[in-house]
């Protein structure tokens, strides 16, 4: 009990006023499992982008600076509209989605308008991964995925852990 009110005080006190919103915002920070935070973006020239964060940068006055984003997309608004002006209707908007063939694209933080931010948990991903592998081989194997859940141990507590060996 008493490790976690000096937990506490510390985190009060000093971790949480010295940390950027945009750390809580655009990672996992938050959460108690590993989630991945996936990032709609649209840019000052209408375009846009989707894909997970991979990292982010600040300015100096702690406005972001810039996005990482891993496995990126662009929506193609372009045939999207001409095709809705030609038909009346579209086809599903996955459709249009391309891939961009990067493993990791930078967009520039004054050029962004807005994001549209998901988090997604590892358990899930888990999930779509037992769903692919089962309809994979239809059913003539079993397949089983285990996760093991990550320590929750943070850096003070593993100070408390060996601290109170040594003495």
């Amino acid at each position: 009990m008493r490790r976690n009110r000096y937990f506490s005080w510390f985190a009060d006190v000093y971790l949480l006023p010295h940390i950027t919103q945009w750390h809580a915002i655009l990672t996992g920070f938050t959460f108690p499992v590993k989630t991945a935070v996936k990032a709609d973006v649209l840019m000052t020239d209408d375009t846009l982008y989707s894909g997970e964060v991979a990292d982010y940068f600040l300015s100096s006055d702690g406005s972001l600076g810039g996005l990482f984003l891993k496995n990126p997309k662009r929506f193609d608004r372009a045939r999207y509209l001409k095709e809705k002006a030609d038909w009346g209707t579209t086809r599903p908007r996955q459709a249009f989605w391309r891939n961009i063939p990067s493993a990791k694209l930078y967009l520039i933080g004054s050029h962004i308008v807005n994001l549209n931010l998901n988090y997604e948990p590892q358990t899930a991903r888990t999930e779509v991964l037992k769903k692919y592998i089962d309809d994979f081989l239809k059913g003539s194997y079993t397949a089983e995925v285990t996760v093991q859940a990550p320590t929750l141990e943070g850096v003070v507590d593993r100070w408390w852990r060996e601290g109170t060996r040594k003495s």
